[in-house]
């Protein structure tokens, strides 16, 4: 097709421009469109420093559809310096990235990240998990004691009841001494009373050497054994027990082993009594006297904060202890009184314990310790309960 020769002219004006679209330097510049969603990728020199610069667009086709995440945008700028159009003297990178947190610079000191803006499946936004910080459990540390205080007692109370218990059991291992732990329960039910007596006397040498405790039990509750006696004697090495009630008398013997030597040194401290009523009451310091030799520290509770029996059928409590500096408890009594939720029965629970005499004390063998002997000549047999930790 021959061209009028204005339309030549006109040819030529538009080749001459489009040569000139690629800037003063003259670089070309080329286009390219990726198949599926529009995708431009644009390449060009920049007029003013002659590096090249990149950039990526992706744009979704479907409209109606799920949307099409973008690609990172990655940027890289260089600061000219004098004398040198393209030798940097400083360089930043800025990385963006795909789901919408901040931009966080890969060249630099300072890192952070963020998914304020990341988006779940669909395109919905994703619910984001808290981080729970646990609480700190605060440390907390006993009040200043004064000298001369029991362990685990402090000016406001008893601040750690085991400590006592046990400086207790210990004290009382490195002297010789005489102790007497008494229980009584009443019982009133339907227009009848019935009461218990449990009553245990016991002298005890030198580092639980040798000891020998007598148990008595009237038991108003058990027509058929009105009466009990249990009886228990030990040197370094045996374990002699005697029961007498209803049936007879029986006789018991057996190795002093370590297991029995923990029972043992339960029954002639009392112990488990200890243990009970500090763990009935909230106790406070009511009297402090000094001696020459020792501190006493009277503790007192009106406060019933045990568990068995439960608060709310308790009607009446008190407690009291005395106890030296050692820890050694030498006077208890706590008094707990209980009513049924029906109302049909009251019960009422006297202990007490003390130690009578401190150093020196010898313990003798008792008469009956030879036919407990005779009795087991063909081998041990099982002693039973020794009468620690069990009362009426």
């Amino acid at each position: 097709m021959k061209l009028p020769p204005f339309g030549v002219l006109i040819l030529l004006v538009l080749v001459t421009l489009a040569g000139c679209a690629g800037g003063t330097t003259g670089s070309a510049a080329r286009s390219t469109t990726l198949a599926g969603p529009s995708s431009t990728t644009s390449v060009g020199t920049s007029p003013t420093t002659g590096v090249a610069s990149r950039s990526t667009s992706v744009a979704p086709s479907n409209a109606g559809g799920t949307p099409t995440p973008a690609r990172p945008t990655s940027t890289t700028a260089r600061s000219p310096t004098t004398g040198s159009a393209d030798a940097p003297s400083a360089r930043s990178s800025t990385v963006t990235p795909t789901d919408g947190g901040p931009s966080a610079p890969t060249g630099g000191s300072t890192a952070a990240t963020s998914n304020a803006g990341a988006t779940g499946s669909g395109g919905a936004p994703a619910t984001a998990t808290p981080t729970t910080t646990p609480a700190l459990t605060p440390v907390t540390t006993p009040p200043p004691a004064p000298d001369g205080f029991p362990p685990g007692v402090t000016t406001t109370g008893v601040w750690n009841a085991s400590a006592l218990v046990a400086a207790h059991s210990d004290a009382l291992a490195a002297t010789s001494y005489r102790f007497t732990a008494r229980v009584e329960k009443s019982r009133f039910a339907d227009d009848d009373y019935h009461d218990a007596v449990f009553t245990r006397t016991g002298t005890v040498a030198t580092a639980r050497a040798s000891f020998l405790t007598d148990t008595v039990e009237t038991d108003g509750f058990e027509p058929r054994s009105p009466r009990r006696v249990h009886d228990v004697w030990a040197n370094r090495s045996t374990v002699l027990t005697r029961v007498e009630g209803s049936n007879g008398t029986r006789y018991g013997a057996g190795l002093r082993t370590p297991g029995r030597r923990t029972e043992t040194a339960s029954l002639v401290t009392e112990s488990f009594l200890v243990r009970r009523t500090l763990a009935d009451g909230q106790f406070s310091v009511a009297d402090v006297r000094r001696t020459d030799a020792r501190t006493l520290v009277t503790l007192v509770s009106d406060t019933y904060v045990g568990r068995t029996p439960a608060p709310a059928n308790v009607t009446a409590f008190h407690a009291a202890l005395v106890v030296d500096d050692r820890g050694v408890v030498h006077r208890l009594n706590e008094t707990l009184a209980t009513a049924d939720p029906t109302g049909g029965r009251r019960t009422t629970t006297r202990y007490s314990f003390g130690v009578t005499t401190v150093g020196p004390v010898v313990t003798t063998r008792p008469a009956w310790a030879r036919l407990a002997n005779d009795t087991t000549a063909s081998g041990w047999t099982d002693l039973g309960w020794l009468g620690g930790g069990r009362f009426p």
